[in-house]
């Protein structure tokens, strides 16, 4: 089997199963953070059921871009909610 083809499949499956109402997409441009990093600062809100992260290259005006994601999957809705509140979530870091 086509080890690309397995990836894509692979993916679409992991990001076809999440929940919209406790899913929190994490977008970066700088640099790509470790699961266990976005787990720790984001757990400060509430119990994380998983995490996904990847990279995206972008060409965009022949430079070359990378656009850094994690899906965060909350247990609960309520805790995913909270994290929109910056003033709590300074207050719990």
């Amino acid at each position: 089997p086509n080890t690309i083809e397995n990836f894509k499949n692979t993916t679409s499956k992991i990001f076809e199963d999440l929940p919209p109402d406790r899913t929190m997409l994490v977008i970066n441009f700088d640099k790509q953070y470790d699961d266990g990093f976005m787990r720790k600062v984001f757990s400060t809100m509430g119990k994380i059921r998983r995490i996904e992260s990847g990279r995206i290259k972008q060409k965009a005006t022949g430079s070359k871009k990378n656009l850094f994601f994690c899906v965060i999957v909350y247990k609960h809705e309520r805790d995913m909610i909270r994290a929109f509140d910056l003033e709590l979530f300074q207050h719990k870091m």
